[in-house]
């Protein structure tokens, strides 16, 4: 079978892809779970073996286990200004953060990004708790140029108590 070519959006799983697989959960912490619904949201980019076979699960197929939350729970901001940066499927990370600020009464901008268009995710939702700035690295949507632009003029502008930023390591 051939690796699929993670710089392709179509074999990306998102939201608008049918990528979202679901699974009954048991603590309403978690993030991105629905507990009246009892299902959690998993975003998920197919680059391996194993993301991409979760990718080709339907409406209705089970995942056998899920471990998690795992690691340290985030802070929160109580009041102020915050700022959530997130890239590609790290959007979806500084989503629930975005959320739970924003219902402590914190003021929230989030700072989104993708390689163009079709990678930026979670932007409407995230416009539901805040502002919302946009960047592509090909400048097809939004401002041309990577999320750590953004972050620095606003920083640079002032007014800003906490970021709250997402990536990969490298």
């Amino acid at each position: 079978m051939r690796r699929p070519d993670r710089r392709d959006p179509s074999t990306r799983a998102v939201r608008d892809r049918a990528a979202r697989a679901r699974r009954r959960a048991d603590s309403a912490d978690y993030r991105g779970c629905r507990q009246a619904a009892g299902t959690i949201s998993l975003v998920i980019q197919a680059i391996g073996k194993s993301t991409h076979e979760l990718t080709t699960l339907a409406v209705g197929d089970a995942i056998t286990d899920i471990a998690g939350p795992l690691g340290t729970p985030t802070h929160l901001l109580a009041s102020g200004h915050a700022v959530c940066v997130g890239g590609g499927v790290g959007t979806a990370v500084a989503y629930p953060i975005a959320q739970a600020l924003s219902r402590n009464g914190v003021k929230v901008t989030s700072i989104i990004g993708g390689r163009s268009k079709e990678w930026v995710i979670y932007e409407d939702e995230l416009r539901a708790v805040g502002e919302v700035i946009v960047c592509t690295d090909d400048g097809s949507y939004g401002r041309p140029g990577f999320v750590t632009e953004a972050l620095k003029e606003l920083c640079e502008a002032g007014g800003i108590d906490e970021v709250f930023a997402i990536a990969r390591c490298r």
